[in-house]
This record gives structure tokens, sequence and C-alpha cells, in this order.
């Protein structure tokens, strides 16, 4: 039997660093106004790592289908 189950893996990502990150004006704001808009995210910080562990599994995905395809 297989179940699918979800999983809040940020406690087990570790500890927290500050970096600086340079973006143009316009979207950061674009960032700004979306997670004012989606109060799940509830910062940039927030926000852009969601964003950057989705884009990560996603092309961690690919790559294994890749693999697997050829």
């Amino acid at each position: 039997m297989w179940a699918i189950v979800g999983i809040d893996v940020i406690p087990y990502l570790g500890k927290s660093h500050k970096i600086n990150v340079t973006m143009p004006d316009l979207l950061l704001k674009q960032i700004d106004d979306f997670v004012a808009r989606h109060p799940g995210d509830k910062t940039r910080s927030g926000f852009l790592s969601r964003v950057a562990m989705a884009e990560l599994a996603r092309k961690q995905k690919a790559e294994a289908h890749q693999l697997t395809s050829a």
C-alpha cells in the first residue's frame, strides 16, 4: 500500500542565514505586492525560500525524468 503525505520540511532545513540579493525595483515591488495579497507567504524571505525550493524540486524531477527516459 502506498500513501502520499504532505509534511512541512522547513524545520528540517537547518539554520537560516541572512544574505544580500540584488534585483530590479519592479521585481521587488511585484514580490512585495504578491506577499501582501497572499498571507500564507508572510514575508518576502518566506516567499523567496518557497519559490526557490519549488524550482529546485521541479528541476530535480525533470533531471530524474531525463535519466529514466534515456
